[in-house]
């Protein structure tokens, strides 16, 4: 049992780390894409600037937006290093690139919806707690055997001797089976010896008090792996549904971002907004983008999480994922999902 929740144990560090290694890749991609866009504004900021038709305030402010943006494409950078890093340590092996996920993975609230019916599972069926339920039922087996020190015993004794007559005594009472007249004698006795304890220094009374002392122990373990059990369940099974809501709620703005940001480009040209208006579209925009991707692993993270906490996390549900994943992913591509006025996600 030990064995199987360290597998599942790893199996959720893998996944953790895979997908956090994509989340960082994403995150740079939309970083490097907003420094691209931003460095395009400033430059139009500047030619609106010497054609007469923008202030010194709206280069300054691209400029502004610029710079951040492009300290920020070397955290995320960091990030990414660092994430492969953490892949290498599990694999032993350098990554390159990786598979990505593709934005036409269904996402769907678990099955069953019920919160109720992932905890009923997952106390009958987590790993840790089974063996906190061992736990116990071997210091319940210590204190029977420590609380039988003070019971009596009874034991056979048996022996058998051989020797002459001055060995055994000629007159020795207990002897029998002795032949008188010859100089080798035999004897043999068996018996029941009665052992009760009286005193013997208060050891069995310490003994059974630390063993009472190990089964509570043993028992309140039990009780706060079982609360951390549901507690994790309840927790990972909202998160799951938060994340069905919060993906199509973030396809939602990325969509409405597009279109802000392509209005008020727009209106900068015809002169009814500003720079500082299209900079905050772009920031808007990108940050619906990391939002969404952010909420997409999250929700991936949260199904692995949901089924260690029931018990049920195996090696097959990698494998059954892995058919989401695209062996041509680009980051600086595929970041961005594609959102239509279908909405419909590649």
């Amino acid at each position: 049992m030990e064995l199987a929740s360290k597998e599942q144990a790893l199996i959720l560090r893998a996944a953790e780390a895979y997908f956090e290694t994509l989340r960082q890749l994403d995150a740079l991609a939309a970083s490097r894409a907003e420094e691209s866009a931003l460095l395009e504004q400033r430059a139009q900021a500047q030619g609106r600037l010497e054609g007469g038709v923008a202030s010194i305030t709206d280069v300054l402010d691209a400029q502004a937006a610029y710079d951040l943006a492009r300290a920020n494409s070397k955290v995320f950078q960091r990030n990414v290093d660092e994430a492969f890093d953490v892949l290498y340590r599990l694999t032993t092996r350098d990554y390159i690139d990786i598979d990505g996920v593709a934005h036409s993975m269904p996402v769907n609230p678990p099955f069953p919806n019920d919160p109720a019916s992932w905890v009923d599972s997952a106390t009958k069926q987590n790993l840790n707690l089974l063996a906190s339920d061992h736990a116990v039922t071997f210091a319940e087996e210590k204190v029977r055997q420590s609380k039988a020190g003070y019971a009596p015993t009874v034991d056979v004794v048996a022996s058998y001797r051989k020797g002459d007559n001055d060995s055994f005594g000629y007159n020795n009472p207990s002897d029998f089976g002795r032949s008188d007249y010859r100089d080798d004698v035999a004897q043999s006795s068996i018996g029941i010896e009665l052992n009760v304890p009286l005193y013997s220094g208060g050891m069995t009374r310490s003994q059974v008090r630390q063993s009472v002392e190990l089964l509570a122990k043993s028992e309140d373990d039990r009780e706060n792996a079982r609360r951390e059990v549901v507690l994790l369940t309840r927790s990972s099974h909202r998160a799951i549904n938060v994340g069905v809501e919060q993906i199509a709620a973030r396809l939602q703005a990325i969509k409405s971002g597009r279109m802000s940001l392509e209005a008020n480009e727009v209106g900068l040209r015809v002169g009814t907004r500003n720079m500082a208006d299209v900079l905050n579209a772009q920031r808007q925009l990108y940050a619906a983008v990391r939002d969404y991707n952010n909420f997409r692993y999250d929700y991936i993270i949260d199904n692995f999480k949901l089924k260690q906490a029931a018990g049920m996390l195996s090696v097959g549900d990698l494998e059954e994922f892995s058919g989401y994943l695209k062996a041509d992913y680009d980051p600086d591509r595929d970041f961005l999902p594609t959102v239509g006025p279908d909405e419909n996600r590649r």
